[in-house]
């Protein structure tokens, strides 16, 4: 059986796992990053999860990120 959330009928299980287990996030509330981040950057603008680097300086601290599957990655912002 399908997990399911009750208002959008999305199969999360089936989402999680043709995103390859990555979410993507970033140090903005919104999931975007500032200019001096030099993490590898998603196609949403943000990073994808577990690639900050130790040195980056918009990660020095642990940030609550706002996270989407990637294969639900809104693409560039704006669009």
């Amino acid at each position: 059986m399908a997990q399911t959330t009750p208002t959008l009928g999305r199969d999360v299980l089936a989402v999680i796992k043709a995103s390859g287990y990555t979410r993507h996030g970033g140090v903005t509330p919104r999931g975007g990053s500032y200019p001096s981040c030099i993490c590898p950057k998603a196609p949403c603008g943000g990073v994808a999860s577990g690639t900050e680097h130790a040195d980056c300086p918009e990660h020095a601290l642990p940030p609550t990120q706002a996270l989407h599957w990637a294969a639900e990655c809104p693409g560039p912002p704006g669009t």
